[in-house]
């Protein structure tokens, strides 16, 4: 489920071209993000747990993301 989540919140920062670095708590390395024109004039730098809580899933208690 970490890593699914990691994946889709990763595909969807770099679809939406306004984050220039992503860095995740399931990764080791940061990811640049380049433009559409291949440039770093993106706006943001993003750094998250993208599923916090992960092991609380089957306890039926509250995850979330961390930005």
């Amino acid at each position: 489920m970490d890593v699914y989540t990691n994946e889709v919140f990763i595909q969807t920062m770099i679809n939406r071209e306004i984050v220039c670095g992503i860095a995740s708590e399931e990764n080791d390395d940061f990811i640049t993000v380049q433009g559409s024109d291949n440039s770093h004039n993106n706006k943001y730098v993003v750094l998250m747990d993208p599923l916090d809580g992960s092991s609380n899933i089957g306890v039926n208690v509250s995850v979330g993301a961390i930005f």
